[in-house]
């Protein structure tokens, strides 16, 4: 076996911009293997599906999404997903006199 195999990612896409520091990754793979994120290993459901948390650090972060067969063959899909966990300044509601 020497094809990858396909990786489906649907949640979340790409540009996401977020407040909570952790996101679940939900997807497909054609086939049976593993799923890493950022060289944390998942195992994947009986169906090859995945649901799994990761934690994200604060500002913009490179997601390495990477779906690996059990030949060795894998595809990969970068996101980048940005954690802003600062408030909004808050309006200066002074009158002026």
């Amino acid at each position: 076996d020497t094809v990858a195999p396909q990786l489906t990612i649907t949640a979340p896409v790409d540009g996401t911009l977020t407040n909570q520091s952790e996101v679940n990754f939900i997807g497909q793979v054609s086939e049976t293997g593993t799923l890493s994120i950022n060289n944390q290993v998942f195992a994947l459901e009986a169906d090859n599906s995945f649901n799994v948390v990761a934690t994200l650090n604060e500002g913009t972060n490179l997601v390495n999404v990477i779906a690996t067969d059990l030949g060795g063959n894998f595809s990969s899909q970068p996101l980048i997903i940005t954690l802003d966990t600062t408030p909004p300044a808050q309006p200066n509601t002074d009158q002026p006199r």
